[in-house]
């Protein structure tokens, strides 16, 4: 039993709704119904009836609440006391996906480091879709992403690192391959790769919307769990994928990224608590904001 599964849980009954609880967790359905359910063989006891209606505590689920309130409580207090006493105060520790830092992002860090030689930078890394959730519990001072939905902002800060064109990426021997740019809608009849939403659900969800909203649903091929297997389909030709221009480096010269016509460029995110966080991470946003232009 762990503090993802705990929360998962607590979550769940208090809204007894799975698919409002996996948003809340920043996990896929499915992927959260498995959590619970690994929960509960842990246990050996169900937890959540799993009615033709909405859920409901069983009465070992209603039991263990008050104990599960407690632990969460509890989990907090020891994050606050660690934050209060500036255990952080001279380290850095940084989410980033699993392509690293390449370009702008790693230009303000390294930037950031010649100008503060006492912050000790550290490095996690996570998955898109674990990155929200590892700021919220302080796991990190802060997560590089390209993606800060409207709907996290309320719980959660961030500054700009920069911004890129959103590029169609493909094999060099596609007939579209010696094009400057790509219309989304010329994509229409194209199979595409995408990296699996339990691993990056801003990322999926963006390659749907783009297609969405110029008149067609990908059609899609292959799903992964990763950026470099799917760089290993691209390679394959068995599809394209809907990628930020920072990844480029990823690539082999087989695969050639080439920027979407109209489409608006994407933000290069440093995203953070909304108290500012640790000192370090107060210094480090500061340094962001003083070398990038912050857009509205």
């Amino acid at each position: 039993m762990n503090t993802r599964q705990i929360k998962g849980f607590y979550k769940l009954a208090e809204t007894l709704n799975f698919s409002r609880a996996a948003e809340q967790m920043y996990m896929s359905q499915s992927a959260f119904s498995r959590m619970i359910e690994s929960l509960e063989t842990e246990l050996g006891a169900k937890l959540i009836e799993r009615g033709r209606t909405r859920p409901k505590l069983t009465e070992v689920g209603e039991a263990i609440l008050p104990n599960i309130r407690r632990i969460l409580d509890e989990c907090g207090r020891i994050s606050d006391t660690v934050h209060r006493l500036g255990k952080s105060s001279v380290e850095l520790t940084v989410g980033i996906l699993e392509e690293g830092l390449q370009g702008r992002r790693a230009e303000l860090l390294r930037g950031f480091s010649g100008q503060n030689p006492s912050v000790d930078i550290n490095f996690l890394e996570l998955s898109e879709s674990d990155a929200f959730e590892a700021v919220l519990e302080r796991r990190v001072d802060c997560a590089l992403l390209a993606h800060f939905p409207e709907a996290l902002r309320a719980s959660m800060s961030g500054e700009i690192m920069g911004s890129v064109p959103k590029c169609v990426v493909m094999n060099r021997i596609h007939p579209l391959s010696g094009r400057d740019t790509i219309a989304v809608a010329e994509l229409r009849d194209e199979g595409f790769v995408v990296i699996d939403e339990s691993r990056s659900r801003y990322g999926y969800f963006d390659t749907i919307g783009l297609c969405t909203k110029n008149g067609f649903m990908p059609r899609i091929v292959k799903k992964t769990s990763s950026l470099s297997t799917a760089m290993s389909e691209i390679e394959m030709n068995a599809g394209v994928m809907i990628l930020s221009a920072d990844l480029k480096f990823t690539a082999s010269d087989d695969v050639i990224f080439i920027p979407l016509e109209g489409e608006a460029d994407c933000r290069l995110w440093c995203i953070h608590t909304a108290d500012g966080g640790s000192r370090a991470m107060q210094q480090f946003s500061e340094y962001i904001r003083q070398n990038e232009l912050q857009e509205e």
